[in-house]
């Protein structure tokens, strides 16, 4: 025995030797048990599953107002509901008599269980796009072709049906609202005729009242302008006086005599701007007076004065005006109450007749639609893919079970073994003989085998090697063989393996 497996403990080691000891049982064991599962396999009945999809567009009118007068459930919820209605008893009754499903059916019992089990293994599907996707599986294909193609027709029918019940269900909720909003709204006129009636004099004094308010606020407004205006204004002379000398100096009497002569050329002698700069240049010639007033700063500083003069008045006549604007609101606010109730009403007018705009506008769109569902126009329906009778079953994957069988008569063999070697006295190791008798043992002797022994202990072992490699081979190629055989893909096989369970409850 190898020293790494002394080392180990001691029930691994005789669980290790007790098989090794029954190694051929376990490899005869293996075949029966993989022989007996390969037939099994074999005649596991096939199912073979055929599928439709159609596309139901509902987005028209309808949909508009359903989504404005009631909420839509959401995806899953309308899935359930469109396979509760399709899977109904009635629909169940209609389509094992008409696909010849009743054959072997002798009761009312009978055919109870009849039809709930095909009600659990049709699936129905939808997504987003509103494409429904309708599967069955059958031993029979043309009995699964023949079952999708009339629950098809049935789905189709029973569609139409309804999308014509309801478009005269929501025209007659339209028809309801309409009324009720026509009442509501002849009855706000008529309030609306009262109130202006009973509150004439008051109604017309408010509103001047409110004109002249608002004219009064306009006026203040542009007031507000003209007074930035004159400021800005004033700003800018205070800039310029603050830059230009107060007296003329030499240079401008030349400025002085130039101004002269660019006026004498306009105007005749006797103009007031001439007299005055004559005037002023004969002073400065003469010495006679001190440096006069530079005219530029003369007019800059009227400028100004004429400046603060108008933001004075400007804010003398806002003051006016804001005094009368108090004294309007004073007034205004005294006598609130049947303005105030009169925009009550409009405000109620205005939000029933949006509302009543609104389903009228609906209520059109209703009558296009109503005329479409009559002409046939009204559900558009595309078949995209047809049922037809499936060439290959998807029902059981022969190939990966060949494989799963080996397997599993591997492990059966290993544990009946490990099951006989619990049952075995034989000592495999010193210690055991130590623990059962009390008594030390010194050691073991392996068997010194002969040259002969060694051949056959090599063949034994190739043998040996050559059944169990020879298991999985036949198993390989028993996988291969019913996959060309059955034409059915491991691989696809697998990944429709629950979903087939759901569908033909493994029949």
């Amino acid at each position: 025995m190898p020293s790494f497996i002394t080392s180990l403990p001691r029930p691994i080691v005789r669980s290790l030797v007790g098989m090794w000891r029954h190694r051929w049982l376990a490899v005869i064991l293996a075949w029966i048990a993989a022989i007996v599962g390969w037939i099994m396999v074999s005649t596991i009945p096939d199912l073979y599953e055929s599928r439709a999809q159609v596309y139901i567009n509902t987005d028209t009118a309808l949909d508009s107002t359903i989504s404005e007068v009631g909420v839509r459930p959401n995806l899953e919820k309308g899935v359930r509901i469109i396979r509760r209605q399709l899977l109904s008893r009635d629909n169940m009754e209609r389509l094992i008599y008409n696909t010849g499903l009743d054959a072997d059916i002798s009761g009312e019992a009978q055919l109870q269980r009849h039809m709930d089990s095909l009600a659990n293994r049709i699936d129905v599907r939808m997504d987003e796009e509103g494409y429904f996707t309708f599967r069955f599986a059958h031993r029979d294909p043309k009995t699964a072709q023949k079952v999708v193609a009339t629950l098809l027709d049935i789905f189709i029918e029973q569609n139409l049906e309804t999308a014509s019940a309801d478009v005269n269900k929501a025209m007659q909720n339209l028809d309801r609202e309409l009324a009720l909003r026509r009442s509501e709204l002849d009855e706000i006129d008529g309030r609306i005729t009262e109130f202006r009636r009973e509150n004439a004099s008051e109604l017309a004094g408010s509103r001047r009242l409110n004109r002249l308010l608002d004219n009064k606020l306009d006026e203040v407004g542009r007031i507000d302008d003209m007074i930035s205006l004159a400021e800005a204004r004033a700003q800018r002379l205070r800039g310029t006086l603050s830059v230009t000398p107060r007296y003329a100096s030499d240079n401008d009497l030349d400025a002085l005599k130039l101004q002269l002569a660019t006026l004498q050329t306009l105007y005749t002698d006797t103009y007031p701007d001439i007299v005055r700069l004559k005037a002023q240049i004969a002073e400065f010639e003469s010495g006679s007076s001190t440096l006069p007033e530079n005219p530029v700063y003369e007019e800059a500083e009227r400028a100004l004065v004429a400046a603060n003069d108008e933001v004075t008045s400007l804010r003398s006549r806002k003051n006016r005006l804001q005094n009368e604007i108090d004294e309007m609101t004073l007034d205004a606010a005294e006598t609130p109450e049947a303005e105030a109730q009169l925009e009550a009403l409009m405000r109620d007018r205005d939000r029933v007749e949006t509302t009543y705009l609104d389903l009228s506008r609906e209520r059109t769109e209703m009558d296009v639609y109503a005329n479409l569902n009559r002409g046939g126009g009204a559900i558009e329906y595309t078949r995209f893919e047809a049922p037809k009778v499936a060439a290959t079953p998807i029902w059981p994957p022969r190939g990966l079970f060949m494989i799963a069988v080996a397997l599993m008569a591997t492990g059966a063999a290993i544990g009946v073994v490990l099951m006989l070697t619990l049952f075995d006295r034989t000592y495999t190791q010193p210690a055991d003989l130590e623990a059962s008798f009390g008594l030390p043992v010194l050691g073991g002797i392996s068997p010194a085998p002969t040259v002969g022994k060694r051949f056959w202990l090599i063949g034994e072992r190739a043998g040996l090697f050559a059944a169990v490699a020879g298991l999985f081979l036949v198993a390989a190629g028993l996988s291969w063989w019913v996959g060309q055989s059955f034409g059915a893909d491991g691989g696809n096989a697998v990944a429709e393996v629950e979903q087939v369970r759901t569908l033909a409850g493994l029949r």
